[in-house]
This record gives C-alpha cells, sequence and structure tokens, in this order.
C-alpha cells in the first residue's frame, strides 16, 4: 500500500467572467487557487471568459451591452485589482484568443463532428437521454463545460478550486474527460463568501454591486489591509496559509 502524500505539484486557475469587476469574493478564490499552487511547486494563472456568446458575457451586471472594447477594459481593470492585492500569478490567458484551437481539438476529439458530442448525459433536472448539442441554448449548455475541459487539459490545469454554486456542472465535466480519456482535474467547491444583512444571507455577486475590490482601493484600503480582512473572515487561522484546509465552512464578510 502506498502511503506517501502527494507531492504531485498543483497547477490551478481563476477564470473570471469578463462582464463586470472584481469582488472580495473573487479575491478569497484567487487566494487559495494561489496558495494551494505555490505550496507545492506549481503554477497559479489567470483566464480570462470572455468569448461565450450563449451566457450573452456581452452583457454587463447591470443588463447593458457591452462591445469588445468595454470587455478588454473590463479585463484590464481586473489585472490590475489582482496585481495591487500583490497575488503571484504565473500566467495568464484568455478564452477568446485560443478560441479556435480549442474547437478544433474539440472536432478532432468528436471525430469531426462539433454539433452533436455524444447520447448519454443524463439531467437531474430532466432525467431523459439527451443529445449534447452545440448549439443547445442556456441554461442547458453542455459545450460550455465541453471547452472548459479543453482549457484546463490543454493549460495543465490540475486542480479546481471554486464555489459551491458551480458544483452542478461537476458530474458533466467528468463525463467529458472520462468520454474522451483525458485525465479529469481535481475539484474543490467552497462555500461562497456571504454577507450578513439582517436576519438573511446574501451572496456577494456581482449583480448585487458592491464590495468591489477596486471600490476598497478607493477608499484607501491598502492590500494587507484587504488581505489581512479577508483572512480573518475566511480562514480557520488567519496565520496560516490560504489552503483549503484552513477555510471556514461558512465565511460572512462584514466590512
Amino acid at each position: 500500500m502506498n502511503t506517501k502524500p502527494n507531492t504531485r505539484p498543483s497547477y490551478t486557475r481563476f477564470n473570471p467572467t469578463t462582464n463586470g469587476e472584481l469582488h472580495v469574493g473573487h479575491l478569497y478564490m484567487i487566494y487559495v487557487n494561489e496558495a494551494e499552487a505555490h505550496e507545492n511547486g506549481g503554477k497559479f494563472c489567470v483566464r480570462f471568459d470572455d468569448n461565450q456568446e450563449v451566457y450573452d458575457y456581452g452583457v454587463s451586471w447591470t443588463g447593458e451591452r457591452m462591445t469588445p472594447e468595454q470587455i478588454d477594459d473590463t479585463k484590464n481593470r481586473m489585472v490590475e485589482d489582482i496585481l495591487w492585492s500583490g497575488v503571484q500569478v504565473d500566467g495568464w490567458s484568455s478564452q477568446r484568443e485560443n478560441q479556435r484551437r480549442v474547437r478544433e481539438f474539440l472536432r478532432h476529439l468528436n471525430g469531426g463532428d462539433d454539433l452533436k458530442v455524444r447520447k448519454c448525459y443524463t439531467s437531474q433536472i430532466n432525467p431523459e437521454i439527451h443529445w449534447l448539442d452545440w448549439e443547445a441554448g442556456y441554461p442547458y449548455v453542455p459545450h460550455l463545460t465541453a471547452e472548459k475541459v479543453l482549457y484546463d487539459y490543454l493549460d495543465g490545469c490540475n486542480l479546481i478550486i471554486r464555489g459551491e454554486d458551480l458544483l452542478d456542472e461537476w458530474a458533466l465535466y467528468y463525463y467529458f474527460a472520462d468520454l474522451w480519456g483525458l485525465p479529469p482535474s481535481r475539484q474543490v467547491f467552497l462555500k461562497r463568501l456571504e454577507l450578513e444583512s439582517g436576519e438573511q444571507m446574501l451572496d456577494i455577486s456581482k449583480r448585487k454591486g458592491g464590495w468591489k475590490i477596486r471600490g476598497y482601493r478607493e477608499q484607501g484600503w491598502s492590500p494587507d489591509k484587504l488581505r489581512m480582512m479577508l483572512a480573518e473572515t475566511c480562514l480557520i487561522d488567519p496565520e496560516k496559509p490560504w489552503l483549503v484546509s484552513n477555510c471556514r465552512i461558512q465565511p460572512i464578510w462584514k466590512f
């Protein structure tokens, strides 16, 4: 029996959609991904999710249509926020820049057929056998998950850490990896950062507005102050690294 600990370097990624600015919930996930990657000599990369029309990513969280120039400006502001936070990023990429490469790879894996992936995925919501149609509309968009599997494979990503609201994609992600004989990335789902509002708990998200990294910057917060406040909120022991094992079950933001 092999009892040696897993010392394989972790290659993680932060994959933000480009329809709004980064908030403190994103920064929480960034810190954990960076820490897990650099704990054992791996790499942490940022890959902008800027090419998925079916999700209407050309629409900002305010509901306004964004031009390609506005999307690029949003990416630049994200880069500024991440660099300001002091995070060590080992690589930057864009899905839009690599879309042709990924879709060619997808057609190769599917024997040249980019419209039908395969007929065997079963949805819990609708327990019938579905054709995974490339042109399917939101919210049933299996081809977006298929593309994620390929982006991660081509980028060398072997550990994905993200919010538990994306847990329902886990089975489909592994389905595609198994279908194509690709090594699936390990996945960890953390509770999203929430805000206490009276007797309610609210998710911090782009659509709800505030808590943007840029907002705290404009208020005069330093990177060290924001990191310290997030550590006290999100970590069991704020003096220890931002590893998954040190994350609270439910972090509550109060600042």
